[in-house]
C-alpha cells in the first residue's frame, strides 16, 4: 500500500489575480509529485488571472473553466469558410460509457460533403488559442475549414 500525501497552500488574491504559492515540500514528496504527473504544484508560485468564466496561466499558456459553466450538453463549433456550425458531442458517463448520443446537425453534414478534402485547410484551435479568438464557450474546441478558392 502506497502511502499519502497532503499537501497546503496558501494564496493571495486581488481583483485581477490569485497566486497559489505551495508549502514546504520534502524530496519524497516532490519525487511523488513528479510520479503521477502533478509536477506542475512543484513551482513556487502559481499566478492565475481572472478573467470571465475562468483563469488564464500565462506562464503555461493553459485556461481553466468549470466544467459547470458549460451545460450538460457540451459541443464544438466547426467554421466552415467563415459561417459556423455547432454540433453536439454528446454526453458520457464517468466510465465514458454513453448517456446521450449527440444529435446531428444535418447542416453542418451537407457543407462538410461538399468540402474537397484535397483542397482545403483544417485548424483545431483549443483552450486559450480558442479563447482568445472565439471567446470563452469555445475554450474546448473549435475546427476550422478553409477552402481554397
Amino acid at each position: 500500500m502506497g502511502g499519502r500525501l497532503t499537501m497546503a497552500f496558501k494564496y493571495t488574491k486581488t481583483e485581477t489575480t490569485i497566486e497559489i504559492l505551495p508549502g514546504l515540500l520534502t524530496k519524497q514528496d516532490s519525487l511523488s509529485l513528479n510520479a503521477f504527473g502533478l509536477n506542475y504544484f512543484i513551482k513556487p508560485v502559481i499566478r492565475l488571472t481572472k478573467i470571465d468564466g475562468g483563469f488564464i496561466d500565462y506562464s503555461k499558456s493553459l485556461i481553466y473553466v468549470r466544467q459547470k459553466d458549460f451545460g450538460d450538453n457540451p459541443d464544438v463549433a466547426y467554421i466552415v469558410d467563415g459561417k459556423i456550425f455547432i454540433q453536439d458531442v454528446g454526453v458520457t458517463d464517468g466510465y465514458g460509457l454513453i448517456k446521450k448520443n449527440p444529435s446531428t446537425n444535418k447542416a453542418l453534414q451537407k457543407k462538410l460533403k461538399g468540402v474537397n478534402k484535397d483542397n482545403c485547410t483544417i485548424e483545431i484551435v483549443r483552450g486559450l488559442e480558442a479563447y482568445k479568438r472565439y471567446g470563452i464557450k469555445r475554450v474546448y474546441g473549435v475546427v476550422v475549414i478553409t477552402t481554397k478558392q
